[in-house]
Order: structure tokens, then sequence, then C-alpha cells
């Protein structure tokens, strides 16, 4: 490529995106150049940005003209009569639903694990074993059985 071949190029470059910067709607001086790209950038953030109105939360995006339009927002529209942002409530979901033992009834498959804790008098979950031998526990409140 010569020199001139390239000057061509970038000069064409800099026509083109001056061009898609005043296609967008932002006033472009007629005798634009390369010397104006930063200024005509910013103004063409600027115009985006005036245009971005709505309520906090709203989703905005952009039609084809470039006008901000309100967006559905992704997930939960509405949910046992509530509407808008939808917050999960007490009641919302079943213990199952999330993973979770019901406080009453249910089985329970997996490791259970307690606290570690060093109030032993106290009522509560505790980790325990059972074992063919004597073992000695290695976490304060747990309880090591030996079977014969």
């Amino acid at each position: 490529m010569s020199i001139q071949s390239e000057i061509e190029r970038i000069s064409g470059n800099v026509q083109n995106t001056i061009s898609a910067i005043s296609a967008t709607g932002v006033a472009v001086p007629e005798d634009a150049n390369s010397d104006n790209l930063p200024s005509l950038a910013q103004a063409l953030a600027n115009e985006k940005q005036d245009k971005l109105t709505g309520t906090q939360g709203q989703v905005v995006g952009f039609d084809a003209s470039g006008e901000a339009v309100a967006q559905d927002a992704p997930g939960v529209k509405s949910f046992d009569g509530r509407t808008g942002a939808v917050i999960p409530q007490s009641g919302d979901y079943t213990a199952t639903q999330v993973g979770a033992v019901p406080i009453t009834g249910g089985t329970m498959t997996g490791t259970l694990t307690a606290a570690a804790d060093s109030a032993p008098t106290t009522a509560k979950v505790r980790n325990t074993s059972l074992n063919a031998s004597e073992t000695t526990p290695t976490v304060n409140g747990q309880i090591a059985w030996t079977y014969e």
C-alpha cells in the first residue's frame, strides 16, 4: 500500500464515521473532519443520554430510529395478585420448593451437620456418629456412640 492509499482509506473511514453520527440526529458541521470526531462522539453520547427518561429501575432501550423507549423488564411481572417489582414474601414458597427441609414432617436425605457448640446443656441438634470402637469426638457438641 502506498502512503496515498492509506490516507484515502483513513479519510474514508473518518467520513463514514461522521456520516453514521449524523444519521443518529446529532448536528454535524458541513466541514467536519477528523478533528471533530472527539466532540461529535461526546455529542452522540449526550444525545442518547438526554433521551433516557423514566423512573428508577425502569429498563430503557432504543428503537430503530434511536429514540429511547421503555422495555419490558425480564423476570416476574406478577405473582399471587402482586404486580410490578414482585418480591417474595413469607408463604410464597414451601420448604421443598427451595430445597429446604420442612420444620415439621418430611424426609431428610443427605448429611445434617450441626454447628460446633460449647454449651452442651442447651437442647439442640447434635452431630452424632455410631462407631464400632471408642472414638473421641473432634468437635464441641458432637456425640460419638459406640456399639458392641
